[in-house]
């Protein structure tokens, strides 16, 4: 792209952004539908929307949400829990400790969704993210969870199924 063309693409996005109105057109999208992998066709829930827009409109909403981030992050206003890394990175909270225990200790018996978690694990790390998994006790210190729990627990038990269940760990 020119200088001359950068200079007008410039004058047009501060033009908008001090008279705070974007182009009609730019407010349109045309939706494709996109059926789902493996899914009937003759179901229109099947099918998922991708919105076309203008490619205008894609760049200054890219400029505002740098903008808008730059602010934010200037005026310490996100908590690191918040927004502590960068794009790449994940974390992946669970109130459940022993699944998250179960994949740091996987047997031949181990349930079949800890390998599926593990080998998605990899497969994204090996593509340059970073994936946490932390623990969040979900209802410590609220009365009447543990029937449910227990009623669980013991629905769990009677399915005979072979991922290992294990004993409820209290929180203090």
């Amino acid at each position: 792209m020119s200088s001359e063309s950068l200079h007008n693409l410039l004058f047009l996005f501060n033009t908008i952004w001090h008279e705070r109105s974007f182009p009609s057109s730019w407010k349109q999208a045309i939706i494709i539908p996109v059926l789902k992998p493996g899914k009937d066709s003759s179901n229109p829930c099947n099918y998922r929307p991708i919105a076309l827009t203008n490619c205008m409109c894609k760049i200054i909403e890219k400029i505002v949400n740098k903008r808008q981030l730059y602010f934010l992050e200037t005026k310490s206003f996100f908590s690191p829990f918040q927004r502590g890394f960068p794009p790449d990175k994940y974390i992946i909270y669970s109130d459940s400790l022993s699944v998250l225990e179960s994949m740091t200790s996987l047997l031949r018996f181990s349930h079949p969704l800890a390998f599926n978690i593990l080998e998605l694990h990899d497969r994204f790390t090996g593509k340059g993210f970073s994936i946490f998994f932390c623990w969040i006790p979900s209802h410590v210190g609220i009365s009447g969870n543990e029937l449910a729990d227990n009623l669980a627990k013991s629905a769990t038990n009677s399915l005979n199924s072979s991922a290992p269940v294990n004993e409820k760990k209290r929180h203090k």
